[in-house]
Parts: structure tokens; C-alpha cells; sequence
């Protein structure tokens, strides 16, 4: 079958994605999907995984007992500090500024990670369905049309789309606002992309 610009793939990591939402991926993320993959990353993969990633990232994981998430920020709750007392706000582990050792630990999900053991970004929205435009990845196109039978991209198709800029999310600033609350937003890098197509040709 022959691609074009605007068809839709029918397989894959990029289901219901057009050939074109692929290749470009998007600067206006779906916040959401940023709030839901930080906070199964924190609460889920962090918190679950405590004793082993404790040693690796940073320490004070072991004293943290949930993270709140919301939409821009999210807010460190500790762990009660004195069992005896009553529990308030008061009451909790206070960690300070460690937007470092945080920003860190979330930044290594954009990387070759520890063991292969960390969800990635793509990863986590493919698997909740249907999947949200991210990163651009024309690479997955390149590798489609070698290892996909039929799949293939028109010429006219692949001039089209080298016009167009690619955008890749690189991880997250994290910024400590105080009261163990942080601010997040996206790192994008946007670049171009070649098909090399008169050497295909």
C-alpha cells in the first residue's frame, strides 16, 4: 500500500495516527496525558519500586508517601514524622528543594534507561489507547518501509513532508515553588528531517 501525507496507519505503536501526525508530532501536547504519565512515573513506578530505585535516584524516596499531581505542578506529601502525633500537615517529612534529584529521576525516562526497566513517554500512550500525537519520529517511517510489507512512502508524499519541522520532547524543567510543591513543563527540541530521497531513488 502506498502512504500519503494524510492516511492513517491501521497498525502499530501510532494507531489511527495520519502519516503526517507521525512525522511532525505536535509543540500543543495533551496535557493529560503529561499529568496521567507523571504520575503513574511517580506514584506507581517510583513509589512501588522504592527500595530499589532508592539508592539509584535519590534517598528521600524512601520517606515520600504519595505525590499529588496536578495539571502544571505536583506536591511532594511525606511521610508521617512522629507516629505518636496526630497526623496533620504539620505532622509530615519536609524535604525542601530536591528538584534536582526529581527532575533527574523523570529525565532519565528520555534516555537509554537504568536496565530498560523505565515506561517511556510513547510507550505509556500507546498502551492507553487511542494514542495522543507526541514526538515526531519520521524514524519509525523509515523503519516501516523496511521491515513493513507494503508499506510504502509516495515520493510526492515524502517531499511534502521534509517541509515540515519535527518536534521532540526532551524531558521536563522542574521548578521548586515551595510548601514541597513543583512546577513541570515540557523541554522541546524542534529540528528537520531528510528521507534522502534522491539517493533512494
Amino acid at each position: 500500500m502506498t502512504y500519503e501525507i494524510d492516511t492513517k496507519l491501521q497498525f502499530g505503536q501510532y494507531l489511527g495516527l495520519t502519516v503526517k501526525e507521525i512525522f511532525q508530532g505536535t509543540l500543543n501536547l495533551n496535557k493529560g496525558l503529561l499529568k496521567n504519565y507523571l504520575d503513574f512515573i511517580l506514584n506507581k513506578e517510583l513509589l512501588e519500586n522504592r527500595q530499589d530505585f532508592g539508592s539509584i535516584y535519590f534517598n528521600e524516596v524512601e520517606f515520600i508517601d504519595n505525590f499529588e499531581v496536578y495539571e502544571f505542578s505536583f506536591k511532594i506529601i511525606g511521610e508521617i514524622d512522629n507516629p505518636e502525633k496526630e497526623l496533620s500537615n504539620s505532622n509530615r517529612m519536609k524535604f525542601g528543594n530536591i528538584e534536582k534529584k526529581i527532575e533527574s529521576y523523570i529525565n532519565s525516562h528520555f534516555s537509554k534507561n537504568y536496565l530498560g526497566i523505565l515506561k517511556t513517554l510513547n510507550k505509556f500512550n500507546f498502551e492507553n489507547q487511542p494514542s495522543s500525537k507526541i514526538n515526531g519520529d519520521p524514524e519509525y517511517l523509515v523503519w516501516c518501509e523496511k521491515n513493513i510489507n507494503n508499506f510504502i512512502l509516495s515520493i510526492n508524499c515524502k517531499i511534502e513532508l521534509e517541509n515540515f519541522s519535527v518536534s521532540l520532547l526532551k524531558g521536563f524543567k522542574i521548578l521548586y515553588i515551595g510548601d514541597e510543591t513543583y512546577e513541570f513543563f515540557p523541554e522541546i527540541d524542534v529540528r528537520s528531517f531528510s528521507f534522502n530521497i534522491l539517493k533512494n531513488v
